[in-house]
């Protein structure tokens, strides 16, 4: 498939199935907001907000944050990693000429979530270490001269690392997005070959050997219009915030009226339900990607994967 076939063919999945996509991503959504309110809700009951008048206590805040922060996320993970595997099924299917409910979808996800939760964490830990470790060294070099008992830097140890430290984050960026395109194609070979987590890793980087380029484009492309959708919602909802403050203002009410906390409140908390929502879709949108280049790579490779409806391009 060309370049314009592969935004074509993404484009009419998610336009043709998008009542499938928006259901699974609710899920995924609900538990990001149920992980944000367990991290405040924590934070409160442990006492490390502040009282009024008291300066925050950096020590509490760095013996407890962490701990609640990994309590709220596991559960974030294993649902993200399973909205991953739902879409791809869901897209595989679209891609293929048929259909997945959201019963379907989630079903299969649910059935291998353990092999999908591990193939998550594989796929986290191949793109992050590497550039962990190369940021550790760095700072150990940074910090050397202080752990030696030196309080500042030598001047020309700073020009050094600096330049260092530029080339290192490049790098570091170029590297994560080498690896995720890489490994983009492991959850689709997992559901549809039935391959284990590190099997699925290997096969992945099988299949795009020589389409990378071909693959940053397009995920390029699928990002910016993702960037310009949601430059679009922001301000539109930015109008309707500016409406509704100066339809407050004109009618007297007060921010510190009981009506307004509550009405603010709820407000909030549907602007960051959509915007979580529409994060989702947005992912969505970049699995579906990875599950049309799979298609496309194991029927140009090999043959095996199942016609695609209507040809290439419809």
């Amino acid at each position: 498939m060309s370049f314009s076939e592969v935004l074509n063919r993404v484009g009419t999945i998610l336009s043709r199935h998008w009542r499938v996509f928006v259901p699974l991503g609710a899920i995924p959504a609900g538990v990001m907001l149920a992980a944000y309110a367990l991290i405040i809700g924590g934070l409160f009951v442990l006492g490390v907000f502040p009282h009024p008048g008291h300066a925050p206590d950096p020590r509490r805040m760095a013996s407890t944050v962490f701990p609640v922060m990994l309590v709220a996320y596991i559960p974030l993970v294993f649902a993200l990693a399973l909205f991953e595997a739902a879409v791809v099924t869901a897209a595989l299917a679209a891609n293929r000429g048929g259909a997945s409910s959201f019963r379907e979808a989630y079903g299969a996800a649910w059935a291998r979530a353990g092999r999908i939760v591990w193939l998550v964490i594989l796929r986290y830990l191949c793109v992050t270490v590497p550039i962990a470790v190369l940021l550790g060294v760095i700072a150990l070099l940074v910090s050397f001269p202080i752990l030696g008992g030196k309080p500042n830097l030598n001047p020309g140890m700073l020009f050094v690392l600096m330049p260092l430290f530029v080339v290192a984050y490049a790098g570091s960026i170029v590297y994560a997005v080498w690896m995720i395109l890489r490994l983009g194609l492991a959850v689709p070979a997992c559901l549809a070959e039935e391959r284990t987590a590190m099997d699925s890793l290997k096969r992945s980087t099988r299949l795009t050997r020589g389409i990378v380029g071909r693959m940053f484009l397009v995920m390029l492309v699928v990002y910016a219009i993702n960037f310009a959708v949601i430059l679009v919602l922001e301000m539109i909802g930015f109008v309707v915030g500016a409406a509704v403050f100066l339809i407050g203002s004109a009618l007297h009410i007060q921010l510190a009226q009981p009506l307004a906390m509550v009405g603010l409140g709820i407000l909030a908390f549907v602007v960051l339900a959509a915007l979580l929502l529409l994060s989702m879709l947005g992912w969505a949108g970049y699995v579906t990607t990875f599950c049309v280049f799979y298609d496309d790579q194991r029927l140009r490779l090999e043959g095996a994967a199942p016609a695609l409806a209507g040809g290439g391009g419809s």
